[in-house]
């Protein structure tokens, strides 16, 4: 891969790195957090009306969203977004080896999570899920490129 190709490569590897550490961080937030105090939160920051006015349908519909989080929801986006995050760091720290087992399992690795992404996307229709399997497809183009360079193979 050219000099200029493999920076992308590293760049898109350190920056899924990064967001992979805030998602797990953010998934001990919620842990420690209590939904009480998360609602509490979310009222004072619409009360400021940072983001929208307290009458909005949309500030509406997320205050009501808040109060009706079940703890088995909480539970499940905590191991959600530990696991999530802490599968990312292992691919891209595989993929940093160098190692040639990394490249085709990093490839499977990131393919699953574009595969759920699509699916969500599909459930739920939110699209910056969308933005996110963009961003997994984009690297694992880079992944593909830098193993054929690397070992001329895939």
């Amino acid at each position: 891969m050219t000099s200029a190709g493999h920076r992308v490569y590293l760049i898109s590897l350190w920056t899924k790195v990064i967001f992979a550490v805030a998602e797990c961080l953010t998934g001990l937030a919620v842990y420690f957090i209590t939904t009480k105090e998360i609602q509490q939160f979310t009222r004072w920051i619409l009360h400021l009306k940072i983001f929208a006015d307290p009458h909005d349908r949309r500030t509406v519909f997320v205050q009501n969203a808040l109060a009706g989080i079940p703890m088995n929801a909480k539970t499940f986006l905590v191991v959600y977004l530990l696991l999530h995050g802490l599968l990312k760091i292992a691919i891209v720290f595989g993929l940093l080896s160098g190692k040639p087992l990394a490249y085709p399992l990093g490839l499977l690795g990131l393919g699953a999570f574009v595969t759920y992404q699509l699916w969500h996307y599909h459930l739920h229709g939110q699209s910056a899920i969308l933005v996110l399997a963009a961003f997994d497809v984009f690297i694992m183009v880079m992944v593909w490129r830098e193993w054929r360079e690397k070992f001329g193979t895939a």
